[in-house]
């Protein structure tokens, strides 16, 4: 004969020890309808709060996400997983991550007027939404980089005339157009610009790095003269890709471009002659 079974046992003991063991049981179990009524609460607490700063003309972006309620807590404490609030960036959070870049700057006198121009730009593109931003020719030293990856309307970006060496490429992720021409850059990690269709590094000589999307599909003009970057130095895909066009004088050609590149040269030379009244069939014997 085996030992006596669990309802064996709760019938031998005292009837009040059994009734307050199984209500400790029970008390174990959350109880569903209070899981949906949480989560009703919840969203509708999400909603409300959601509808409350959409009306905000300060937002820039909104993002708010609802995953899933757990209560595992048999003192009934419910334990929320998977819940993020409203997460944005306000005009006024812009001005002061601009402020606070200004004031971070150790520049001369004599370059603050450039400093203050780009603030103005900055502030100018924020409060019309402009797609486009130009601070090429201010020689800024860095870049506000928390302020201008959060315009979400700007798309093209002129930084040329810069004087930094490396730029924190989270701010080009929603452009279309860069232009960084004769700037001190050493590397440009655009990786994760999958929207780029126009880059412009002429005369960046000091650009030695420059990565692209896996897949650049969206690029369609890439304009590398007089800059640090040869052809060998691009990556197949950039090379062979369709429809892009690839300013690459001045550079290390294959053999097929210098030889066309040699016929164009030998047409300016005979033109340049004839421009000067010293074009003749001897000279060109």
């Amino acid at each position: 004969m085996g030992g006596p079974t669990i309802v064996d046992r709760m019938i031998m003991m005292p009837l009040g020890l059994a009734i307050q063991s199984y209500n400790w049981v029970c008390d174990l179990r959350p109880k569903p309808s209070d899981e949906v009524h949480l989560q009703r609460q919840l969203k509708a607490q999400v909603q409300e709060k959601r509808a409350d700063i959409e009306k905000s003309t300060e937002v820039r972006s909104i993002q708010i996400t609802l995953n899933s309620v757990i209560m595992n807590n048999p003192a009934n404490t419910q334990h929320l997983r998977g819940v993020s609030g409203a997460s944005f960036s306000s005009k006024q959070e812009l001005d002061n991550n601009l402020v606070r870049w200004k004031n971070s700057l150790s520049i001369s006198s004599d370059r603050l007027e450039h400093v203050n121009t780009a603030v103005s730009r900055i502030r100018k593109c924020i409060e019309n939404r402009d797609s486009a931003l130009n601070l090429s020719g201010l020689k800024l030293p860095s870049l506000p980089s928390d302020v201008l990856e959060n315009i979400r309307s700007l798309r093209e970006l002129d930084i040329s005339d810069s004087t930094f060496s490396h730029v924190d490429a989270s701010i080009f992720e929603r452009l279309e157009t860069l232009t960084a021409k004769n700037t001190a850059l050493k590397s440009l990690d655009l990786s994760r610009c999958l929207s780029l269709r126009n880059i412009h590094l002429q005369g960046s000589q000091e650009l030695r790095n420059l990565t692209f999307p896996p897949r650049p599909i969206a690029l369609r003009e890439l304009n590398l003269d007089l800059s640090g970057i040869r052809w060998k130095d691009l990556p197949r895909e950039v090379k062979n890709g369709p429809g892009i066009y690839i300013d690459v004088s001045k550079l290390t050609f294959p053999v097929t471009t210098v030889a066309t590149l040699a016929v164009g040269f030998a047409a300016g030379i005979a033109a340049t002659a004839y421009c000067n009244g010293a074009f003749s069939e001897e000279k060109l014997a």
